[in-house]
This record gives C-alpha cells, structure tokens and sequence, in this order.
C-alpha cells in the first residue's frame, strides 16, 4: 500500500516541476521517514538566479529525495491485508444459536477477505474431520460385532461362516456334475463352548453365489429367481424345536429386524402351513431334533408388483440355537410339482448340520 501512495506522490510532484511550481515539494511531508530525508523549504529558493537551473535543480533533489523515500518504503514494508475487518460489527439480539442479520451481512463481508489467512481458515474449516485410528478401530469392531455375533432373539439371521476368509468346498455330487455338493463350518451356537459346526448340502451346480463379502449363505438360480438361504436363530425362552408353534418360523424369518428382510425381499404377508418332526432327540441322546415347515409368503417387487412364493424350511436344534436352511420358489411352478419343486425338495433333504 505504501509503495502505491509513494508511486502517486512521486507522479503528482513530477507534473508540478514540470511547471516549474516548486513550492508543492515543500507541502508534501514524508511520515515514518528519517529526519534526514524531510524536505525542508529552503531546499528550493523560488526566487534569484537563473530559472532554468533553479528547476534543474531542483528536479535533481527531488528525484535524489524520492528515490530515498522509495527505498525506505521497500526496506520497511507493513502488512498488507485487503479483507475487510468485521470484528467490530454489533450483532443484534441474542446469539444463542439463531442467525442473526448482522451476522449474516458480516459472513457476507467475510468473503470478500483476499487475505492469505483468510484463505487457509477457509479451507480447514471445508475439510471434513479426520477420524483418529481409535475411532475407526472402534467403528469396524462394533459392525463386526453386529454381523457375527450375538443375534437378537426375535430374528433370524444369516449363519455366518466361521471361516469367511477361505473359499468354502464344492464337489460334484453326481456323475453329470449338474450338482454340488456344499462343505462347510458355520459360527456355533450363542454362548456355547462349540466354536463351529459342520455345514453340508447339495444344490445346482449352475446357481450363483450372492453376498459371499458378508459372510452369509445365499445362492440363487438365475433363470427364475428360485433362492435358498442358510438362516440360524436363537430359540424363544422356555421353547425346543419340538415344542415350538409353526408360526414362530415364520416370524422369526421374516421379522424386519432379521437378514432375509434386510437383504432387500419386501414381504407382503406370510404363513406356516405345516410342520413335520424328521426326528427328535431326548436329552440322554447325543443328536439334534429335526423339524421340516412348509411356508406361503408372497413378495412386492421394485415395480409393485406382487409375486406369491412357497418355501421349504429344513431345521435343527443345536443347544439354544435354530439352524435353518430355507429355500424359495415360484408358488405356481411349485405346486405343478415341477422340477422347480424336486430342486427344493432336493436342497432341503441334503441340509446337514452337526
């Protein structure tokens, strides 16, 4: 800023001795300079003498001044700032967190602050916060805490992998290898000793593998949207297998709460309609009792359209805990007692679980 006023001074007191008015020299003082540089009146005698020197020296003493004064300038900067200072501007009303007009005006004028600071807070004030390592630790333990480990009582959820970073075994169960055969260990019951337990099952050998991230069980059959899940859930206080109410299936499956709901199947309705004990174990017998439940639900697709399904639901009970291998399929392709209806027969009696 000094540097552009020494500039016009020095412009303005050049067009005055061009026209020979030398007095104005003597008007200009020079604030902040040494005494040394000041400009003292009788510097320029305005009178004797020949004219044409006089101003010739007197241009000499002046630019000899004012190169001084230019220097000085460079040597002894201030800062420079061209925002605008809004510190002092009152704010009317309270500020117990509402907007206020002043307050609105002075963020207004705030932004016209060229001032390199200014730019510097701006910009860390736009970048979002950066979480500490302990707090993305803490994040990802909680969500692996949700996905694996103790499940609510009032939902089923999916029965996760107890080794989900290893591929799970797949062989040919027949000589076409249009079937194969699923080898597996799943997370064990909730709160038992047990760690894992045996998985086994057959399925076709052309369905595809969904959600295989998360460590769940899903596979589908492209051709018809034909599914099957492998679910586990805590039984009901005071409840076995044997002892539970068919209905209890099916609210335990499609409770919103539950992974089948959260996988994205809207589930306009449902019933059990039957349920069949495969086998039943007392507590002096080392084995798991088996139940069998045949299930309608009809689903609402993306487009509101909605679709009826029937369901074959193979079960277990190992300690406290339910072991579920659910199948899907179109409600009229399964009643024609079709292939589709042979392929979830099929699936659900390979279902092992030990």
């Amino acid at each position: 800023m000094k540097i552009a006023v020494a500039g016009a001074l020095l412009l303005s007191c050049l067009v005055t001795v061009d026209g020979f008015h030398t007095p104005c020299l003597s008007s200009h003082r020079v604030t902040g300079a040494p005494a040394s540089m000041k400009l003292k009146s009788d510097d320029y005698p305005n009178d004797g003498g020949d004219m044409e020197e006089s101003s010739s020296s007197n241009r000499r003493k002046f630019l000899g001044v004012a190169g001084s004064l230019l220097a000085f300038t460079l040597v002894n900067p201030r800062n420079a700032n061209a925002g605008i200072d809004v510190s002092g501007m009152r704010e009317e009303g309270s500020s117990s967190g509402k907007t206020m007009p002043n307050s609105s005006i002075a963020n207004q004028l705030k932004s016209y602050d060229g001032s390199a600071s200014a730019r510097i807070n701006e910009i860390k004030s736009s970048q979002p916060p950066v979480s500490s390592p302990s707090t993305v630790s803490s994040t990802a333990a909680k969500a692996n805490i949700s996905s694996g480990g103790e499940e609510s009582t009032s939902a089923a959820t999916w029965a996760f992998r107890a080794n989900p970073s290893f591929a799970p075994s797949t062989s040919k169960a027949n000589a076409l290898g249009t079937v194969y055969k699923y080898t597996d260990q799943i997370v064990g019951p909730s709160g038992s000793k047990v760690k894992s337990l045996g998985l086994e099952f057959e399925f076709p050998s052309d369905w595809l593998q969904l959600d295989r991230n998360n460590g769940g069980i899903q596979y589908v059959d492209q051709r018809n949207g034909d599914k099957l899940y492998v679910l586990r859930a805590n039984l009901p206080e005071g409840q076995t297998l044997a002892t539970l109410p068919k209905a209890t299936i099916g609210d335990l499956i499609f409770e919103s709460s539950g992974s089948y709901a959260k996988s994205g199947q809207a589930v306009e309705e449902y019933k059990v309609t039957s349920a069949q004990t495969l086998s039943e174990c007392d507590e002096k017998t080392v084995c798991a009792t088996r139940r069998r439940f045949k299930m309608k639900f009809a689903t609402v697709t993306g487009n509101g359209l909605r679709v009826e399904r029937r369901s074959l639901v193979d079960t277990y009970q190992i300690e406290n805990t339910i072991y579920m291998m659910m199948t899907s399929t179109n409600a009229v392709k399964f009643e024609k007692a079709g292939p589709e209806r042979d392929t979830a027969e099929n699936i659900v009696s390979s279902f092992r679980v030990d």
